[in-house]
């Protein structure tokens, strides 16, 4: 074996072994964060059932706490089995056991959010009911360990919410809530009763001219300038681990070793 071959071999191994090694931090299984549906889960019970209307300003005869006549130019009925507003997916963290069935009960299972410091956030909400003559304001709020941070959005897309990390955002456990609020336009009004709760009665009021009383019947209810629908969940931030290789990585870089141990017997 002459004394070039010699080099030659060495300078090959050292070679082998450098590349190997620069493989091995690729060759680590990747983390993600994630929604983390964690089973079990509760059936909202039915406890309400509500309407919003939104009536046109200019037509509105309001007297004895009711709608007497007026203009709409649209409107929602609810119970407490639909919410307006989710703070995780409705589709992975809500289901519903006979969803062909009309208000068939909501069951709810134990979602939560995990996240890595240092991650982007990706918060995945959802709203319900637009409505004509209404716009919206989304709101997502994060607090706990003494920190409160709040992110603001007139576009409905902002139910899918993502963002960096803030710098002051450590390890711990915390609160997310999310705020969907319908805000009548100029011209407009929120106008929303109880279908259940005394849902149409008649009582005395003055009369148009101011004259006297008269008997008005209508739908009890009140009129607003908004309504908000707020829904939250926990969310944890934890600290990054190390990354450990996968055990298809470790077969791989076993099978780089051996062969490199058999170059440097030859």
């Amino acid at each position: 074996m002459t004394w070039q071959y010699q080099q030659r071999r060495k300078i090959r191994n050292h070679l082998i072994s450098a590349a190997l090694l620069a493989l091995t931090p690729l060759l680590a299984a990747p983390v993600h964060a994630a929604l983390i549906r964690s089973g079990g889960g509760t059936v909202q019970q039915d406890s309400f059932n509500e309407t919003v209307m939104v009536y046109e300003e200019a037509t509105l005869d309001y007297r004895a706490s009711r709608i007497v006549s007026g203009t709409s130019i649209d409107s929602y009925s609810r119970n407490s089995l639909n919410p307006p507003a989710f703070a995780t997916p409705p589709e992975d963290c809500w289901y519903n056991t006979f969803s062909e069935i009309e208000g068939a009960p909501l069951i709810r299972t134990a979602c939560h959010y995990e996240f890595y410091v240092g991650d982007m956030l990706e918060l995945m909400g959802a709203a319900r009911y637009p409505l004509d003559g209404v716009d919206y304001l989304l709101s997502w709020t994060i607090f706990g360990m003494g920190q409160t941070w709040q992110f603001d959005s007139d576009s409905l897309s902002h139910t899918h919410f993502q963002t960096a990390m803030p710098d002051d955002m450590g390890p711990g456990e915390y609160w997310v809530s999310f705020t969907f609020t319908q805000i009548a336009q100029e011209g407009y009004a929120l106008f929303r009763y109880s279908n259940i709760l005394d849902p149409y009665r008649c009582d005395e009021a003055e009369n148009r001219e101011g004259t006297g009383p008269e008997i008005v019947c209508g739908q009890t209810g009140s009129l607003t300038d908004s309504i908000m629908y707020t829904d939250a969940a926990r969310l944890y931030v934890l600290e990054r681990p190390t990354a450990v290789p996968t055990p298809a990585s470790w077969l791989l870089l076993s099978a780089g070793l051996l062969a490199l141990a058999r170059l440097r017997r030859r």
